[in-house]
């Protein structure tokens, strides 16, 4: 297959190709410097046969503008995305100096405690970012855990390829395979998680903890916790095997941080740490000075992402419903939202119920009591009238009071002739129960009086100070001196 590019070729008029820096499977990364920036930069191209799948191509950019959204120090930065005159897709991407970390085992072998755990906890706060954005990264190995040397002289890591190598081709069976190892089967699927072999579309953020644990491991006992010569062999393994103990293979490793790795491969992802967070404060005991540091970033960046699932119903509908449904239903509505605005018509009624009842039965009592005191006579000193006293205008004050009491809220007009005295108490309001019926016996006593004309049941609700009541004429009483 013929490269896309050369050296010396200008990509997007401003990139010069200087030399190629690595190639894959599925792709080729070239250095570059800018023709009017004095900046150089890293270009990935993506190599395809002739025929494949456009849909490879629609993913490699879909992907790049992902990773745009990802600005923190442990990630390598996307700068430009586009296409070739040849319609080849490619990524512009910050230039670092220094080496991926499968570079590093290859040259030295395992790592010595801290240092492993230093890098992971690193790649730990990149994810933590990735996840905060809702991208899963579906292929971190070593060899996408680049070790950059910074202007001062430390040592840095930063996460490659976010989300860019994620699946086979459209089409392909079991997906979950590296789109850039697409031909060494044996590259990434060796980190992947279970549930990643089995579909790679329903994979979250747990699958890139388990090969978090994995890439670890590696790190420290220089192999990875399954390997297989096939690729089905290596996905049983995966599926069904337990990996070997890392203490098996290096007694120095300590308990505590070996259950750590273990946990990150458990087959079931509900069983493993849920974020990385979780993973980087695990990590926390055995990490040198700044682990804490690390530990802490990751959480605060998942703690500030935006919760995604369930978008709250706004306020103004909420209340709207309520309002309706008050119309309808108060005594549920209370129960429910006792708030000012929803329960305020439903209280008012209440109280309007109460307080003419509370009038009604004063004046059934007034009533009675009046009845009393004429069969005794008048009373030998006059008092001054209570308010409530003001109410009885006549001798049926009681009768008006009841039926005033009955009808006003119904908005009924009042009927021109009145009941009997004698049924009057069982048209009366509501009975309540604190208030005992008027016997029949005193009513029947009570002698009946001229019907007068009727006032309006406003003088029953609206009494005023300067009323006074009318004294009651009784045919039987002897004459006032």
């Amino acid at each position: 297959m013929n490269p896309p590019v050369v050296q010396g070729e200008v990509i997007a008029g401003k990139y010069r190709v200087d030399r190629v820096l690595g190639r894959g499977g599925m792709g080729l990364v070239v250095a570059a410097s800018h023709l009017l920036l004095p900046q150089r930069v890293a270009i990935k191209l993506l190599l395809s046969d002739e025929g494949e799948s456009p849909a490879l191509s629609q993913r490699f950019l879909r992907e790049a503008r992902a990773a745009v959204r990802l600005k923190g120090e442990h990630v390598v930065r996307v700068l430009d995305v586009g296409e070739l005159d040849s319609g080849v897709p490619y990524i512009v991407m910050e230039y670092l100096e220094g080496e991926d970390l499968s570079e590093v085992l290859r040259a030295h072998g395992p790592l010595c405690t801290l240092d492993a755990v230093d890098y992971v906890l690193q790649a730990c706060v990149a994810m933590a970012e990735a996840h905060a954005a809702g991208i899963v990264h579906r292929d971190l190995k070593p060899a996408n855990l680049f070790l950059a040397t910074t202007p001062g002289g430390t040592k840095l890591l930063k996460v490659l390829d976010f989300g860019i190598s994620k699946e086979l081709p459209s089409g392909a069976e079991g997906g979950g395979a590296s789109l850039t190892q697409t031909r060494e089967m044996l590259g990434s699927p060796i980190y992947m998680s279970p549930e990643q072999m089995r579909s790679s579309r329903s994979v979250d953020a747990r699958s890139d903890i388990w090969a978090l644990g994995a890439i670890l491991y590696r790190l420290l006992v220089g192999r990875p916790p399954f390997e297989a010569m096939a690729l089905t062999e290596l996905v049983l393994q995966v599926a069904s095997a337990d990996p070997a103990r890392p203490s098996e293979l290096r007694s120095d490793i300590p308990a505590g941080l070996e259950r750590v790795i273990l946990h990150c491969l458990q087959k079931d992802p509900a069983q493993r740490p849920q974020t990385v967070a979780e993973l980087a404060l695990a990590l926390v005991p055995f990490a040198p000075a700044g682990g804490q540091e690390r530990a802490e970033r990751a959480a605060r960046i998942l703690s500030a992402a935006p919760e995604a699932p369930q978008p709250a119903a706004p306020a103004p509908a909420v209340r709207l419903e309520l309002d309706t449904t008050a119309a309808a239903s108060p005594g549920a509505l209370e129960s429910i939202l006792p708030t000012a605005r929803t329960v305020a018509r439903p209280a008012r009624r209440k109280i309007l119920s109460v307080v003419l009842g509370a009038v009604a039965m004063a004046a059934l009592a007034l009533g009675v009591s009046g009845a009393v005191a004429l069969r005794r006579g008048p009373p030998e000193t006059e008092e001054a009238p209570q308010p409530i006293a003001a109410v009885a205008q006549d001798d049926e004050a009681p009768e008006r009071a009841r039926q005033g009491a009955a009808d006003v809220p119904a908005g009924r007009p009042i009927p021109p002739e009145p009941p009997s005295a004698a049924d009057e108490p069982a048209k009366a309001a509501p009975p309540q129960p604190s208030v005992s019926p008027v016997s029949p016996a005193e009513t029947v006593r009570r002698p009946a009086l001229p019907q007068k004309r009727r006032r309006e049941p406003a003088a029953v609700a609206a009494p005023t100070a300067q009323s006074t009541p009318v004294q009651p004429t009784n045919p039987f009483a002897p004459p006032l001196k």
